[in-house]
């Protein structure tokens, strides 16, 4: 798969995912964006650039330091950086309970896991992304990815809507919004 690069910087992302999230970004507004799983950190640069054009709090999580340069490029772009395991830390439901309008977007190691903690605390409108989606694979055992087939339980039980799929399958992202 050929990767993404922003700012000459290669990011672990498939080529056309700045195009796709671009599009996405003029289409939708959120008051917070928090991404989980910074490292390497450029997609996170990105983002962080995004807030300040959408007027948006960016935070970015993960439990292991981005480059220096790139996390200091992220803090002069009025983005924050927290050096936290999500299953431990408050910061997420935190924001979740104050911000109006929420976007999580789950692209640490453990996807499902993680989709499976924050969907049930999502409001109406909020979303969630996450990343390494298959949509035709039935099952993604301890690949760390996603699949339909493995949360559609969760799915359904808290009225979640798989949306803007013509956008974001092609660059293995799953997009959900709470209904």
């Amino acid at each position: 798969m050929n990767k993404e690069k922003y700012k000459g910087m290669i990011m672990k992302q498939s080529v056309g995912t700045m195009k796709v999230f671009d599009e996405f970004f003029e289409k939708e507004s959120f008051n917070t964006v928090i991404e989980i799983g910074t490292v390497p950190g450029v997609f996170a640069l990105y983002l962080s650039e995004k807030s300040m054009e959408y007027g948006f709090k960016f935070i970015t999580l993960d439990i292991r330091k981005p480059n220096i340069n790139i996390l200091n490029m992220i803090k002069e772009n009025g983005g924050h950086f927290f050096l936290a395991d999500v299953f431990e830390t408050k910061l997420i439901y935190n924001e979740l309970l104050k911000s109006n309008r929420v976007l999580i977007l789950n692209d640490g190691g453990l996807k499902e896991p993680v989709f499976r903690l924050y969907v049930p605390l999502l409001k109406v409108n909020d979303f969630i992304l996450s990343h390494d989606y298959e949509r035709d694979t039935l099952s993604c055992p301890n690949s760390g990815g996603i699949s339909l087939f493995n949360i559609k339980d969760v799915i359904v039980k808290y009225n979640i809507k798989v949306v803007y799929e013509e956008l974001f399958d092609k660059i293995y992202w799953l997009c959900c919004r709470r209904r």
